[in-house]
C-alpha cells in the first residue's frame, strides 16, 4: 500500500473528503492538515496524484540526505527527548494495543493508546493490553495520549519503515517515519490516563501456562460460533422483539474461571510463543496473560 492509499484511507475513517483536509502541495511537499492532525509527506514516490484533486508532485529525493539531515529536513524534526524504535515493534506493539482502547464511551482519555517509558498501554475499563520492553524510553507520563484513529495510521506507515521516531512535547506527539519521507503531527488526547500499572495483578499468584495457538483458536471458534448462534435467534424474533434483542457474549473457561473469549482471542492474536504465562489471584480477581513483551489483563465474567 503506498503513502497516497493510507492517507486516503485515514482521511475516510476521519469523515473528511480529500478536498476539505486542506491539502496543499508543491514540488517538495503534500500537506494534509484537520485541527487535531497535520501530516506531511516529502517524498510522493510511485504515487499517482489525483488531478481532480491536485497537481502531479515532484518526488523529491530524501534518500541522498543523512539520517539526521533527513530529521532536519522534516520541519526541524530533532531534539534531545526524540525516542527512535523498531518499526516492526511498532506495528506489533498498535496491533495488539488497538483493539484494547475504548471507542465507544465519553472517557476521552481512553479512546487512545498511552505512550508511557518502556511500554505502550491501551485499556477500555473491562481489559488492559501492554507491549513493553522496547529498546527506547518514552517520556515517563500519564497524557502521552494518541488517538486510536492516528494509531491506526502510525501503524499502516511504519509497516513501510525500518524506523520510526517519535518526540512528545506540549500537547503534540510528532512522528517521523524515515524511509517514506513521512512527518505526522498528532494532537494529543485530552486527559489523563488512568494508574495503569495497579492494574496488572502482582505479589503472591496462581501460576500455569496455556499453549497460545490452540487457546486462540477455541477463543476464535467460540466467537464465530456465539455469532451465529444469536444471528439465528434473531432471525427467530418479530420486528418488535427484535428492538430489545442483546448479543450474547462468547466465553471461555480457563483454569476455573470465565473469561470474554473475545479479549481472549485480541490478547493471543500476535502470540509468537507456543506456550505463555497466565497469573491470577482467585477465579473471581483479574487474569495476566502475559510474555515477554506484553501482558493482558482480563476481568473474569460473573457467574
Amino acid at each position: 500500500m503506498n503513502v497516497l492509499k493510507v492517507m486516503k484511507s485515514f482521511v475516510s475513517k476521519c469523515g473528511h473528503k480529500w478536498k476539505a483536509f486542506g491539502i496543499v502541495s508543491n514540488a517538495e511537499t503534500i500537506v494534509c492538515q484537520t485541527h487535531e492532525a497535520r501530516i506531511e509527506i516529502l517524498r510522493p514516490a510511485y504515487c499517482k496524484a489525483d488531478e481532480k484533486t491536485w497537481e502531479s508532485v515532484t518526488a523529491f529525493e530524501l534518500d541522498q540526505l543523512a539520517p539526521h539531515e533527513q530529521e532536519k529536513k522534516l520541519h526541524g524534526f530533532y531534539s534531545e527527548t526524540m525516542v527512535s524504535l523498531c518499526a516492526r515493534d511498532l506495528v506489533d506493539a498498535l496491533d495488539f494495543c488497538i483493539p484494547a482502547t475504548d471507542t465507544e464511551s465519553t472517557r476521552y482519555a481512553l479512546g487512545g493508546v498511552l505512550f508511557d517509558r518502556d511500554s505502550i498501554v491501551a485499556t477500555d475499563g473491562r481489559r488492559l493490553h501492554r507491549f513493553r520492553n522496547f529498546g527506547s524510553q518514552f517520556p515517563q507520563s500519564d497524557s502521552n495520549i494518541v488517538a486510536t484513529r492516528h494509531c491506526e495510521l502510525m501503524r499502516e506507515l511504519a509497516k513501510q519503515c525500518e524506523v520510526v521516531s517519535f518526540d512528545f512535547v506540549g500537547n503534540w506527539t510528532s512522528v517521523c517515519f524515515h524511509e517514506i519521507g513521512v512527518f505526522c503531527k498528532f494532537e494529543i488526547v485530552s486527559g489523563r490516563y488512568p494508574m495503569w500499572e495497579k492494574v496488572i495483578p502482582s505479589g503472591q499468584l496462581q501460576y500455569d501456562r496455556i499453549r497460545a495457538k490452540e487457546t486462540y483458536k477455541s477463543s476464535c471458534e467460540i466467537v464465530k460460533r456465539t455469532k451465529l448462534e444469536d444471528k439465528l435467534r434473531k432471525e427467530s424474533l418479530s420486528k418488535s422483539d427484535r428492538k430489545n434483542f442483546e448479543k450474547k457474549t462468547p466465553t471461555i473457561d480457563l483454569n476455573g474461571a470465565t473469561l470474554n473469549a473475545s479479549y481472549v482471542a485480541e490478547a493471543l492474536a500476535i502470540a509468537k510463543e507456543n506456550e505463555i504465562e497466565l497469573l491470577w489471584e482467585s477465579e473471581q480477581s483479574a487474569h495476566l496473560l502475559q510474555s515477554h513483551c506484553y501482558q493482558a489483563v482480563i476481568m473474569p465474567m460473573s457467574k
